[in-house]
């Protein structure tokens, strides 16, 4: 596998013919298009955001594997979001964490939501078939 993970993987021989996990240290279309031949789909978890930590990386990440899926003609993609951004907008209405989380995007963390907002976009405006998946994060 090739992957950055600090622990083991436990998929079956036939999982492994199934999927490919791949580690990619760059934002380079052309270097990705390799890892994306013949594939279906692809997963991207380049949406995880966490405030205050780091380089923001859902946009710029997610156009280069756009244009990476586009030039390899693959059609479909799961993405990793956040929930409250966009049509999920507000978010967490029915519980008051939601106030504190847009609390938060609104202040502290807004070049995070403008990152995930543009990010979104950029799926919206292809021509792909895409989720994304907006985890709440909330819980022990």
């Amino acid at each position: 596998w090739a992957c950055g993970c600090s622990s083991a993987h436990s998929f079956s021989a036939e999982d492994k013919k199934r999927f490919t996990v791949a580690k990619v240290n760059s934002w380079n279309a052309d270097e990705l298009s390799k890892y994306f031949q013949d594939a279906t789909a692809v997963v991207s978890c380049l949406g995880n955001r966490q405030p205050f930590v780091g380089h923001w990386v859902a946009f710029e990440g997610n156009n280069a594997v756009v244009h990476a899926m586009k030039e390899e003609k693959v059609a479909r993609a799961v993405v990793l979001s956040s929930v409250g951004v966009e049509e999920d907008w507000p978010p967490l209405e029915f519980h008051f964490a939601g106030k504190v989380l847009a609390f938060l995007f609104l202040t502290f963390a807004r070049s995070s939501f403008r990152d995930l907002t543009k990010m979104e976009q950029i799926y919206k405006g292809s021509d792909l078939d895409y989720l994304f998946v907006r985890p709440v994060g909330i819980g022990v």
